[in-house]
């Protein structure tokens, strides 16, 4: 693996305590733990990070996150705990921390099986293919180009000219995978 210097990269993992869909998600017990845990060991136990730090609106997702060695410096703002703001808007909230790192990596702490060699992998990509960023990705699991959509309640044809092209003749298309990003900070400041 390439020496990769930990003291350069920042972790963060978005915690908000205010989830719609599935309340309290990020401290679900998942396998004996809080879902948030196994995302905050995964980073500690990949040794990438100099720091890895929680943001959060809620003290008790605060204490757990402590709890499994996490940093949880201050409390997230009003302002951007609820159910508009954006990632970016939490990351620049947190501004005064990575400024000093030239990268910046978040967690979903609903990513409770990412493994440490995972992030370690990341980073050796990432460091000798440098990049702007890096995002994991998966395929769909059936070709875009057959999807369905409804117009005013009929069910149409995303993309009618492909109807009858045999799915292993369509593109393969990709879409986040939802468990961690990776960014140089000139990236991110751009």
């Amino acid at each position: 693996m390439a020496k990769i210097n930990p003291k350069n990269n920042i972790c963060f993992l978005p915690a908000r305590g205010g989830s719609k869909r599935i309340p309290e998600k990020n401290i679900k017990d998942f396998c004996g733990k809080p879902m948030i845990a196994h995302a905050i060991e995964a980073a500690l136990e990949s040794k990438m990070f100099d720091r890895v730090i929680v943001s959060t609106d809620s003290k008790e997702i605060a204490e757990i996150s402590k709890k499994y060695g996490a940093e949880v410096p201050e409390l997230r703002s009003d302002k951007n705990s609820d159910d508009h703001a954006t990632l970016i808007d939490v990351l620049l909230e947190l501004k005064k921390y990575w400024e000093a790192y030239q990268s910046i990596s978040v967690i979903l702490p609903t990513s409770p099986l990412l493994r440490p060699e995972t992030l370690q992998e990341a980073f050796e990509a990432f460091e000798k293919n440098p990049k702007e960023s890096l995002v994991p990705v998966t395929s769909f699991s059936f070709p875009i180009q057959r999807a369905f959509k409804i117009e005013n309640g009929t069910l149409r044809m995303r993309e009618p000219e492909h109807e009858f092209t045999r799915s292993q003749d369509l593109e393969e298309h990709y879409h986040d995978a939802g468990s961690f990003y990776i960014l140089s900070k000139e990236t991110f400041e751009k």
